[in-house]
């Protein structure tokens, strides 16, 4: 039987409903996601949930999640990727591949609010996939938001992280009236900021050690509030759902169910084979990250994120966008290579060593211990008018990993 197509599809991963609180539920966010634009998405609930307003009518003794909502695989045209977000006071953890109506209160797991608890207990289900959530948001005193950061580093058992967040980064972004004037002035879904450079250090770091996936999500609630008397609505999902978006290279089954073609999406995202993108910056069709063997008569393998290149080969690793713009290729967090256009090639002339200059990875870090290169690209488009100083680059594509072993 043929191999199924590899079909490169972008989705929204982690966002609220009235099912804990956001202030739309899910049929109506599907329906959003669909106008956007988007392949799939993830609806990704807090459990135990919290809710916006009142809960949910439940009957009487039962602690489950407030609002069990089930819901298809597929509407709207959209994907519905199963998620959750586990949330004691920190921790916050991204499950995907589990309903929270398959979960019951998890304050009775044995350990909680331990985060050792609810990833043993998704560990159960086969198939799911676990990000740590905003780990390094810091809260905003001026915004009154507290944090909800992660601090237990020593855990080890999850598949990635929430490398690049659209309402964490806002949240560390304005920090004063002056701040949030302009960002309202530029536009608050237009001009993203960039990553947390603490969490892309972190990310970096764990990805010498294992392969770590790196995904975007929005987090949004769409919270309804008052500002200076006046209504506001803060990160509506329209516009979220339209800035940073997860990419994935599926082996997607065409005329497959929607449960079966849910499994691909999730099958590649843990994998490693997705990339992060603020859409506001355009389509990213045509975004390639690969390395293939260099010099003549070589072998016509060719190694994309989530590969690991054995120790030893001589590789060349090639980025190409469809549109001119900054490109870095950087490993284990340091740019090796850079140039403005749309292809970047490098041939690293030796691996870095197994005990490589700089902050070593450690316990603080996130990491134990470097085992192997970590290449990822990243690609800064030039749009000078929404830059504070007139000029400069905002970030629009970051890859996951292709991984290089270290000799022995």
């Amino acid at each position: 039987m043929a191999e199924p197509p590899v079909r490169l599809l972008l989705g929204s991963i982690h966002c609220h409903s009235t099912g804990s609180d956001g202030t739309a539920d899910p049929g109506e966010i599907l329906a959003i996601a669909g106008a956007v634009g988007l392949d799939f998405l993830a609806i990704t609930d807090h459990v135990p949930a919290v809710m916006a307003d009142h809960p949910p009518k439940r009957p009487a003794g039962d602690r489950s999640r407030g609002a069990a909502v089930s819901f298809p695989a597929q509407s709207a045209g959209v994907l519905r990727l199963p998620g959750l977000e586990f949330s004691p006071p920190h921790n916050h953890y991204l499950v995907l591949g589990l309903d929270p109506a398959d979960v019951p209160d998890p304050t009775d797991l044995p350990g909680w609010p331990r985060p050792e608890a609810y990833m043993a207990f998704a560990r159960r289900w086969p198939g799911t996939l676990g990000f740590l959530a905003h780990p390094d948001d810091p809260g905003n005193a001026f915004l009154h938001l507290q944090s909800y950061r992660w601090d237990d580093w020593a855990v080890t058992d999850f598949t990635g992280l929430e490398v690049w967040s659209l309402s964490s980064e806002w949240s560390r972004s304005v920090r004063n009236y002056r701040e949030a004037v302009r960002a309202v002035a530029v536009g608050v879904h237009r001009a993203v900021p960039p990553p947390n450079p603490v969490t892309v250090a972190r990310w970096d770091a764990l990805a010498q050690e294992r392969k770590v996936v790196g995904i975007a999500g929005t987090d949004a609630h769409a919270y309804r509030t008052r500002w200076h008397g006046v209504r506001v609505t803060v990160f509506p999902y329209e516009p979220a759902f339209g800035t940073l978006q997860t990419a994935v290279w599926a082996k997607f089954p065409l005329d497959g169910s929607p449960e079966a073609k849910v499994s691909a999406i999730l099958e590649a995202l843990g994998q490693g084979r997705a990339f992060m993108v603020n859409r506001v910056w355009g389509h990213p069709s045509g975004f390639v990250f690969r390395a293939g063997q260099a010099g003549p008569g070589g072998s016509a393998e060719v190694f994309s994120s989530g590969d690991t290149l054995p120790a030893g080969f001589p590789a060349r690793f090639e980025v190409a966008v469809p549109i001119p713009c900054w490109l870095r290729l950087v490993r284990n967090g340091v740019a090796v290579a850079n140039t403005y256009g749309r292809e970047l090639s490098f041939e690293p002339l030796e691996q870095a060593p197994a005990a490589g200059p700089g902050r070593p990875p450690g316990p603080e870090n996130g990491a134990i211990g470097r085992r192997q290169e970590a290449w990822r690209a990243e690609a800064w488009v030039d749009e000078p008018h929404w830059s504070k100083a007139g000029s400069g680059f905002f970030p629009w594509i970051f890859s996951n990993f292709i991984y290089r072993e270290l000799p022995l």
